[in-house]
């Protein structure tokens, strides 16, 4: 096991309730996964879905982020809901409404062609789509990610 990284400097927003957390990673819309290869990081949007302790994801067969994922399997990542901008005052005394999601995983690429026809249905649904029956040609133009998390901690700003 991990080294526990999670060191949250504002304790008071700290979202600890695992439920709470799992419900920002059921709600966002889109998913932003932490790269590193060789002291040069990559960030990149996805859409996803998460799963009882698994976030899933899909992409293009190549490119730079399979290239990444394929030498270096640990990953970051991060969701966030609800952001707002409350101006009052100058702008040093504005603040940043939201909820977020960040925690640490090792990515595993999923290779089983029922198993990916069902995670691409599970993010088919994320975003409010109907399960529809994939073919194996359909599932076999993609890239199927599953990153098993390792921690994650959420955050609220301000705290509800």
């Amino acid at each position: 096991m991990r080294k526990d990284l999670r060191s949250m400097r504002r304790k008071d927003r700290e979202i600890t309730d695992p439920k709470a957390i799992e419900e920002i990673l059921q709600k966002a819309q889109i998913l932003r996964i932490a790269l590193s290869l060789a002291d040069q990081p990559y960030l990149v949007p996805v859409c996803f879905a998460y799963q009882l302790g698994h976030l899933y994801f899909h992409s293009a067969i190549v490119g730079m982020k399979m290239d990444y994922l394929q030498q270096n399997p640990r990953v970051c990542f991060e969701a966030e809901l609800e952001t707002k901008i409350v101006a009052k005052g100058t702008p040093c005394e504005w603040e940043m409404h939201y909820a977020s999601v960040i925690g640490f995983g090792t990515s595993h690429l999923i290779k089983d062609m029922e198993e990916k026809k069902n995670v691409l249905n599970l993010i088919s649904r994320h975003y409010g789509a109907p399960s529809i029956e994939f073919t194996d040609q359909e599932a076999g133009t993609v890239s199927i990610v599953r990153i098993d998390i390792d921690q994650m901690t959420g955050k609220q700003c301000p705290n509800n």
